[in-house]
């Protein structure tokens, strides 16, 4: 067997060898034309490594380093993103993992993360028998999968677990209670409205409190558009006390949103409650079928998930290994 760098030119027989898994045990992930494979695996600065037999591709491993840093992140303290790595067997696999730590070592990575926090988002799709939910982003390994025991075998930890959900919206209307919940909001001074920028204040304070880099560098961007993209916010006197969005729906009938979160100071009223029904209220406004959402098993959020309705498509496991 050989390694060799990913070039243009290997990408039908790459292609070949993901489409030929899709369907396997512990791979959900969505099938993938020659230029979305490019997309993902090599034109975006990625190091993609093949694996040959005999001229014959049996396994490739794909790893990406962060280029652009969020408030507080560096070359020194972000992780080597792991990808994927997907191989006909376990010779292969084990070759693949030991050249990506090999790799790692080399540029001086102090460790290699497959995680949500990946720049480089693989598409995947759960399914109930009554319909194909996609989402943008698997956050992690599947749980039970091939992929996981070739990196246990490797010294890979399980940090956190992950659990993807879906939710239907056909016929989707607010739920009674959620109404009380906001009257009684109301009456406090606290309601749940479109942003405006003119007139509400407060993103910065309440992404420090929530130490939220990611959430206040999407909504930074989605400010920079032409037309940006509506976000619900939690308000007290127009001070920002909570945001959910932004807000679209994806070609496939997705209902896209970035982020939902509560000013620690203002938790525990149900404001997150009354800001994601809300959301869901728009997506089905706007035309989405279905909404997907994935978040860690220890999250307190998912028992508010799964009480609206939202159920688990799938699992992932958070895993690292230090260098």
């Amino acid at each position: 067997m050989t390694l060799s760098e990913m070039t243009h030119r290997d990408v039908p027989q790459a292609l070949a060898l993901w489409n030929a898994h899709r369907g396997d045990v512990g791979f959900p992930y969505d099938e993938l034309g020659e230029k979305a494979f490019r997309s993902l695996f090599i034109d975006n600065g990625s190091r993609t490594v093949k694996v040959e037999e005999g001229g014959i591709m049996t396994g490739f491993c794909s790893a990406y380093s962060k280029t652009e840093y969020l408030n507080g992140e560096d070359y020194d303290n972000t992780p080597l993103y792991l990808t994927i790595t997907l191989a006909d067997d376990d010779e292969a696999g084990d070759m693949l993992v030991e050249d990506v730590v090999s790799y790692a070592r080399s540029v001086g990575k102090r460790s290699i993360a497959a995680t949500y926090r990946n720049p480089v988002m693989l598409p995947w799709s759960m399914s109930d028998g009554n319909g194909v939910y996609h989402h943008n982003n698997a956050p992690g390994v599947p749980v039970g999968s091939i992929w996981q025991s070739l990196l246990e075998r490797h010294g890979f930890d399980v940090c956190r677990l992950e659990c993807g959900l879906y939710y239907p919206l056909a016929g989707y209307s607010i739920p009674p209670h959620v109404l009380d919940i906001e009257k009684a909001l109301s009456a406090d001074g606290i309601g749940v409205v479109m942003y405006d920028r003119i007139r509400h204040h407060g993103f910065d304070e309440l992404f420090d409190a929530l130490h939220g880099e990611v959430w206040r560098r999407t909504i930074e961007d989605n400010g920079r558009l032409a037309s940006p993209l509506p976000v619900l916010v939690a308000v007290h006197d127009d001070l920002i006390i909570g945001f959910a969005g932004p807000i679209a729906c994806e070609e496939n009938g997705r209902g896209w949103f970035n982020g939902v979160a509560v000013h620690p100071d203002w938790q525990r009223r149900g404001i997150a409650r009354v800001l994601f029904s809300r959301l869901l209220g728009v997506f089905h406004d706007i035309g989405a079928g279905y909404s997907t959402i994935f978040t860690d098993e220890g999250n307190p959020a998912l028992h508010l998930y799964e009480s609206i309705g939202f159920r688990t498509g799938g699992r992932f496991a958070v895993m690292e290994r230090m260098i």
